[in-house]
């Protein structure tokens, strides 16, 4: 019964990342009503009907996970699911005894529950592959990976043909999310993947990675947000900077593929001028330039999100002890404010210092413990597999200290976690051969 269970739970890990693209799936009202098709109109309904009960449905995963972890984990894993699950239950305590309506009720749920799962599923993930060969995952990564870009570009596809696509940016309407809740979610999780599918492709004898790439690059255009216009971008001249250097030093040969990589790059550096995240790029240099000529660099990356800081900040200074230790009872619904929108802040005021500590330990000891052996080992092992996890981590510390909806969200934490996981666990098998 136990090595059943454990069966079934190992070939699901890798196909909840796609499962949180389909929860965070769902349209605003205003964009709903533009479609004349009784046929689209159905798939809408039936996302957001999905999407009200992701709350539920997160609470059901991170109990088949919980018991995963029972089973198979060691004393510091269960520690860390105990004290996942007391963090949630008083986060979420200030909430659950005042007078709410259901809206109020399900968002509440859906941050308890995102959180809980996130590091449950991290756990179970690291359990999994602690025994694992290469070989033996390598091919649910891919699969994982291909299945979520599919279904996002089939989101975009009939979100576009409907004329239901929301923007990017609403009060310039420009940038296309499709039906995706968070652009910000959505921007990052395509950025943390493409170093993985570059991986691939680079690794892989034939061509058919390709594909995704060009389809990544596309999707991260039409978001139209500086995150994905940066990550593309590097993730592209880094990856051909090194297939250069490797094809001039050790005479390793990538015609095609280095090839292929300098046009898709070319074509996005040449393009560039008729892309509105261009546009956007020069309105907040001109923003954050003084009358000395001088940038503002911190508020040219976080696009005044302290501002939002800055309005919550005296709620949480003013609140009772409790409070400040477990947050502010998820205040989404029951203060009239929207989100920080810096990750780390977020996690202070809503889940309080109890839930910022637990978050940054438990993943920064992650990261930490990669990036010392990624060091340690790196005269060993330096190719393009630590250029693009150094990259990926990269991309993570920066997303979840400046920007908002990444991290916090589980969508894209989900995507992180599993390409972050899969690198070092390359290098670790390398390092014993």
């Amino acid at each position: 019964m136990k090595k059943k269970y454990n069966i079934i739970t190992e070939k699901f890990l890798f196909y909840i990342p796609p499962l949180m693209f389909m929860l965070y799936t769902n349209v605003h009202y205003m964009f709903a009503i533009k479609s004349n098709s009784r046929f689209i109109s159905m798939i809408i309904d039936s996302f957001n009907s999905l999407y009200m009960k992701g709350s539920y449905i997160y609470i059901v995963i991170s109990l088949i996970l919980a018991i995963y972890i029972l089973i198979n984990g060691n004393i510091k894993h269960k520690l860390i699911m105990l004290a996942t699950v007391i963090g949630c239950f008083f986060a979420y305590d200030n909430l659950l005894f005042s007078e709410i309506t259901t809206s109020e009720f399900l968002t509440s749920l859906l941050f308890v529950s995102s959180y809980l799962m996130g590091i449950f599923y991290t756990l179970a993930l690291l359990i999994y592959l602690k025994d694992k060969r290469i070989e033996d995952i390598r091919k649910k990564i891919i699969t994982s990976a291909k299945i979520i870009v599919i279904y996002v570009v089939v989101i975009f596809v009939l979100a576009i043909l409907s004329n239901t696509s929301q923007y990017s940016y609403a009060s310039a309407e420009q940038g296309l999310t499709a039906w995706f809740r968070s652009t910000n979610g959505l921007g990052h999780a395509l950025v943390f993947l493409l170093p993985l599918i570059i991986l691939f492709y680079v690794k892989d004898k034939k061509h058919k990675y390709l594909f995704y790439i060009i389809v990544i690059s596309i999707l991260d255009l039409m978001i139209g947000t500086k995150a994905c216009y940066y990550g593309l971008l590097s993730t592209l001249f880094i990856t051909t900077l090194y297939l250069s250097i490797d094809f001039l030093i050790n005479k390793q040969y990538h015609y095609f593929k280095l090839l292929s990589l300098v046009i898709v790059l070319g074509t996005i550096i040449f393009t560039s001028n008729n892309l509105y995240v261009t546009e956007n790029i020069k309105k907040s240099i001109k923003h954050n330039t003084n009358e000395q000529g001088q940038i503002n660099i911190i508020n040219f990356v976080i696009s005044d999100r302290d501002n939002n800081v800055a309005i919550i900040k005296p709620y949480y200074e003013e609140s009772d002890t409790f409070t400040k230790v477990f947050g502010l009872g998820l205040y989404y619904p029951k203060y009239d404010f929207i989100y920080v929108e810096l990750d780390l802040f977020d996690l202070l005021y809503s889940r309080g210092v109890y839930g910022l500590i637990l978050y940054v330990t438990f993943f920064g000891a992650i990261i930490i413990n990669i990036f010392i052996k990624v060091i340690s080992n790196i005269k060993k092992s330096f190719d393009i597999e630590v250029i693009l996890m150094l990259l990926t981590l990269g991309y993570i510390g920066v997303a979840s200290i400046f920007v908002g909806h990444v991290l916090f969200n589980l969508m894209p934490l989900t995507i992180a976690i599993m390409v972050m996981l899969y690198y070092p666990f390359i290098i670790n098998k390398r390092i014993e051969k």
